[in-house]
């Protein structure tokens, strides 16, 4: 874990001063790193934060993470939202931080083996 400490994301885009997008891209099955991923949102969410922050400023920042990923053989679709949100409420804890997954492998099949036409927003995925 020592190592994780000092991992800089893939890419950090600013699109203002309150909204940033933390674009991963993952070579390994996304089962295996959506923790990982998780802990990486949570210290950005955090370091987003100043000393002295009201809790007014905090909920105007927006923290997304894009995920592509490369392999998610069990992936039933070709996306999915993760969020913080109440087991039983299901009201969001934060509602300005959620991660989008986008599953190559599921497009690819899609386009390649079904033949099944892509939306251009789900092309670029697979060129």
């Amino acid at each position: 874990m020592k190592d994780e400490y000092q991992k800089k994301v893939d890419i950090l885009v600013f699109l203002d001063e309150h909204v940033i997008v933390n674009i991963e891209a993952n070579r390994s099955e996304f089962k295996s790193v959506k923790r990982r991923n998780f802990i990486y949102m949570a210290k950005l969410y955090s370091q987003t934060l100043k000393r002295g922050d009201k809790p007014k400023e905090a909920e105007e920042t927006y923290l997304y993470q894009l995920n592509i990923n490369a392999r998610d053989l069990n992936s039933k679709n070709g996306e999915d939202i993760y969020e913080v949100r109440s087991r039983y409420s299901n009201e969001a804890l934060i509602d300005k931080f959620s991660i989008h997954v986008k599953n190559i492998e599921y497009y690819r099949n899609l386009y390649y083996s079904e033949h099944k036409e892509l939306t251009e927003s789900e092309l670029w995925l697979v060129a």
